[in-house]
């Protein structure tokens, strides 16, 4: 959890110059329905030394808070967007075969239980391109930009038969481009679309959400869509080839 107070607390430091003469705000909380699929390893030799998340590992499908909030500022600053989502699977899953994880040789004639961390905060600084939103009459808008995206991972793996125990943990901060689309052709219905990513020496982190939003009240919004995360990381002996995907629902505010 300290983790989750020095994100917060670098993302906030990031944004504090937006606060100054901010023409609007808004921020959400809601519930993405996250299902993992891939594999991890760590130190690996061979090919058995990957794990299946679902069949090996035996993660099971969560259900996980998510927040996010979107500052807008005066024309000559960026506008400023901030998302925490914080994701963790566990289960008991069955070795089928002996295999090296870390420094330890886990026994295939016993179950494993298994846990995947990986927390994403993340922090952007874009621009809508100018004139497009005034030229279709508020209607539709699209921001393009940088972002900071901290990932706390951490992989752990036990078997308690044999009262063996391994895990490894990164916390790395990535750069990536953003950007984003509103379609609202109505004053209280929006389509809404963001997109984060970047690819570089055999890492890639992506992510892609899709929203419908509507505005039953001043100062109020709902949405519902769905997300997907591709997330590759090979870092100091750990790899991770993971997806996550599911629907999300959301209730905000807005001024």
């Amino acid at each position: 959890m300290s983790r989750f107070w020095v994100a917060l607390a670098a993302c906030m430091l990031l944004a504090m110059p937006g606060w100054v003469g901010a023409t609007g705000f808004e921020a959400a909380v809601g519930v993405w329905q996250q299902s993992p699929s891939g594999d991890v390893s760590y130190k690996a030799q061979t090919g058995d030394d990957r794990l299946d998340l679902e069949s090996r590992m035996g993660l099971d499908d969560e259900t996980g808070l998510i927040f996010r909030a979107r500052l807008e500022t005066p024309l000559f600053l960026p506008n400023i967007g901030f998302m925490a989502t914080p994701t963790t699977f566990s289960g008991k899953g069955t070795a089928t075969g002996s295999f090296r994880f870390g420094d330890q040789t886990f026994s295939g004639d016993a179950p494993i239980d298994g846990k995947l961390r990986l927390n994403q905060y993340d922090v952007s600084l874009f621009y809508g391109i100018p004139g497009l939103k005034m030229a279709t009459m508020g209607m539709f808008n699209v921001d393009l930009g940088l972002n900071l995206r901290l990932m706390d991972v951490d992989v752990e793996v036990r078997q308690e038969q044999t009262g063996l125990s391994e895990s490894e943990s990164l916390f790395l901060p990535v750069p990536t481009l953003y950007a984003g689309a509103t379609l609202r052709p109505l004053d209280f219905f929006a389509l809404e679309a963001e997109a984060r990513g970047v690819t570089y020496a055999g890492n890639h982190f992506y992510s892609l959400i899709g929203r419908v939003r509507f505005d039953p009240l001043d100062h109020l919004f709902l949405t519902g869509g769905y997300r997907y995360d591709s997330i590759s990381i090979d870092e100091q002996g750990l790899k991770a080839d993971v997806d996550i995907s599911g629907p999300f629902v959301e209730i905000g505010i807005s001024f």
